[in-house]
């Protein structure tokens, strides 16, 4: 489906209230399965708007959600603004970044399992996806470092190395091919139709032309979505796009093996060669080692 590009979306956009509603009730459900929870959320699964795709996709994020088991669409620690207010830059840097699942996601797994099994194997043709969720995850680790009463420096250094390297990157990574690219294809298939399964089924998730894609700047208000929950859709699409449920995993490891052993070296050359010496926390030391020996 093809949309028009329409008005921008400002930082005071208030998301329709049906919509959003229908949106925290699907991710809450999720949520509350994977954590067991109760209070009647799941009975209200059938009714969220969500299926397919999407409901796949929720299944898959829910256990790296935390402990969160309702989301109400607010920041309630302090003076922090309504979640639905915010601009591109409050959810690209700043304390509410630490709501977005991505980097939920990050303290909930760990860096490098993040990367296993994530952003590395976000498609060429996607980059807007792979920055913004980097960034997001860099920031969100910095404001999460920040407001911790033990600061685990150690930690958090090799954390924003291995993220800033993987940023790095992906800027000089060879461009997507011309011809056909099945990653790509594969990917968008499933990032798209996870979309059109959502509660806002007419939302556009990427302009694309040809092989690559840019991220959508215009939302029709008309929608009834607001920036932080396109982004959390974004993450939860994304998230799943990327285990290739359409490829056979052989194919599909293949696609990605050069892609994934570029980024390995990437990493591997910031935290070796490129800084002085990297202190590797225990939490991590298994996973680098590893790395180090037999790539991705």
């Amino acid at each position: 489906m093809e949309l028009e590009s329409v008005g921008p979306v400002s930082g005071g956009q208030r998301s329709n209230p049906v919509a959003g509603a229908a949106w925290r009730r699907v991710l809450s459900c999720a949520i509350a399965v994977a954590l067991l929870a109760a209070g009647g959320l799941a009975g209200g699964c059938s009714d969220s708007g969500g299926d397919g795709v999407y409901e796949d996709a929720l299944s898959l994020v829910a256990p790296e959600s935390g402990t969160e088991a309702a989301r109400d669409g607010a920041v309630t620690a302090g003076s922090e603004p309504d979640l639905h207010d915010l601009g591109r830059a409050e959810l690209r840097d700043g304390p509410a970044v630490q709501h977005l699942m991505v980097a939920r996601l990050l303290s909930e797994v760990g860096m490098i399992e993040m990367l296993n099994s994530y952003i590395v194997n976000i498609p060429t043709g996607a980059y807007f996806l792979h920055n913004f969720e980097t960034q997001a995850a860099m920031s969100a680790a910095t404001w999460a470092h920040r407001a911790a009463e033990e600061h685990n420096d150690v930690a958090h250094g090799l954390e924003q190395q291995v993220l800033i390297a993987v940023d790095g990157d992906a800027l000089n990574r060879p461009s997507a091919p011309a011809g056909p690219d099945p990653l790509h294809d594969a990917f968008f298939e499933v990032f798209e139709q996870c979309g059109r399964d959502s509660p806002w089924p007419d939302v556009k998730l990427a302009d694309r032309e040809g092989n690559s894609a840019g991220d959508v700047l215009y939302l029709d208000p008309e929608l009834g979505i607001s920036l932080y929950e396109y982004r959390e859709l974004l993450h939860v699409c994304g998230r799943y796009a990327v285990t290739y449920p359409t490829l056979d995993p052989e194919v599909r490891d293949e696609l990605l093996s050069s892609q994934r052993a570029y980024f390995a070296r990437g990493i591997l050359d910031r935290l070796d060669n490129e800084l002085p010496s990297v202190e590797i926390p225990a939490k991590y030391q298994a996973e680098v080692d590893e790395l180090r020996k037999s790539g991705w």
